[in-house]
């Protein structure tokens, strides 16, 4: 028998913090360093594990027990910590997994707990006499149940591709189902950030700028066809003003062409023709009609 090591019992057996899923594999590497050591180490043993390698919550649970060697401690641990499902209602459970609104990883771990969880238990109804390949088909066998769970309960975008693809281990579905998952949401990311750069570019703008801006360039048509309707009543007004002005002008022209012609008719009514001699050959309205004279 050997003596106890310290060292190496700190390096091997791990702190047990209350969840039976961890109860067995620490129950299991403290009996087997127990089962080495002589009697004065087993003491030690058990002392040092109940006062370093149990969490402070688990010590105070046990407070109250009669820990003298590992018989007693496994039993303490055992009432306080054993899973008190039953394999059946560990089946039910797993039958009624599906992954719904969480993620790949989340819905995994969930199923591999409860596989652990029926593992346990059903390594413990073989009893202490159960060998290691007795144990490796228990958990070969769950194994290829939680594959089937798996599949069974994944959402449906991802469901009908796993199942496609076959895999033959729940670690190969699982990674498939990952892939996937992080296609999804690469692409789901994509659309998200294409959203929202159009929604940058729209919270940019002013409300209502579109309508502004055609309004405003309604307003700029309607101001242009209005400063050019204005333009042409005042070109038409000028042309108007210019057309009076020239039909004044006309009206002037010809009244005072019609004076100075009436003039011109009173100046020949008072011209007098007459000869070198003096004598009057021709006088007013006549003078138009004056033979020619040389003079």
């Amino acid at each position: 028998m050997a003596d106890f090591n310290l060292e190496t019992a700190i390096k091997i057996i791990p702190i047990f913090d209350g969840k039976y899923k961890e109860l067995e594999p620490f129950l299991t590497i403290v009996e087997l360093l127990y089962t080495t050591l002589a009697t004065t180490g087993k003491t030690t043993l058990i002392n040092f594990v109940t006062n370093v390698k149990l969490s402070a919550t688990v010590r105070l649970s046990l407070c109250n027990a009669s820990i003298t060697d590992f018989n007693s401690l496994k039993s303490e641990l055992l009432g306080k910590y054993k899973n008190n499902r039953t394999i059946p209602q560990i089946h039910s459970v797993l039958n009624s997994t599906y992954q719904n609104k969480s993620g790949v990883t989340v819905y995994k771990d969930k199923i591999l707990s409860l596989v652990d969880e029926l593992n346990q238990l059903q390594i413990q109804e073989l009893g202490n006499q159960a060998t290691l390949s007795e144990k490796k088909v228990i958990t070969r066998m769950n194994e290829t149940y939680a594959l089937t769970i798996f599949k069974k309960g994944l959402n449906d975008q991802l469901k009908s591709t796993v199942f496609s693809a076959r895999p033959t281990t729940f670690s190969d579905a699982v990674s498939l189902a990952q892939e996937l998952e992080n296609v999804e949401l690469q692409a789901t990311s994509n659309m998200l950030h294409i959203k929202g750069n159009w929604r940058g570019k729209r919270k940019n703008q002013k409300p209502n700028d579109n309508y502004k801006n055609g309004y405003n360039k309604n307003n700029k048509q309607q101001n242009n066809r209005s400063n050019s309707g204005n333009n042409n009543y005042s070109y038409n007004n000028n042309n108007r003003n210019n057309n009076n002005n020239g039909y004044n002008n006309h009206r002037n022209s010809n009244s005072n062409r019609n004076h100075r012609n009436k003039n011109n008719y009173n100046d020949r009514r008072n011209v007098h023709i007459t000869t070198n001699q003096g004598n009057v050959i021709g006088s007013g309205e006549d003078t138009q009609n004056l033979p020619e004279i040389n003079m």
